[in-house]
């Protein structure tokens, strides 16, 4: 990709959001692993997994000289909470592309308040 760190990120969200827009993949990720799962057990393993492209996304960033230096794992467990309670969201509305549009704006207006000033 061509672009910036941050906007490879925001892509990244945006992506994720269209997949999760589809009502098996929803279904499945976002609605039947909590429950079956448990809330924590699903939200450890999402971190273990997605949490990974999370922290590496933000990591490459910093030293792309993207965002300004900061400790990693807790902003990296902010920006990641911030995605999961929004997908989780979403899944619970009769309209999850409508829900998703809000929230990926908000993400991404977010994710571009990381970037380092000049």
């Amino acid at each position: 990709m061509d672009q910036d760190p941050l906007e490879n990120m925001i892509e990244a969200t945006r992506s994720y959001f269209r997949l999760c827009s589809n009502p098996s993949i929803a279904r499945i990720t976002l609605q039947d692993a909590p429950s079956v799962l448990g809330n924590e057990r699903w939200r450890a393993l999402d971190a273990a997994h997605f949490g990974g492209l999370v922290t590496g996304g933000l990591a490459f960033a910093m030293q792309a000289g993207a965002i300004a230096p900061q400790p990693l794992e807790p902003l990296a467990n902010i920006v990641l909470a911030a995605i999961q309670a929004a997908a989780l969201d979403c899944a619970a509305q009769k309209d999850f592309e409508a829900s998703a549009s809000i929230y990926v704006d908000t993400l991404e207006t977010l994710l571009s308040g990381l970037a380092a000033r000049a």
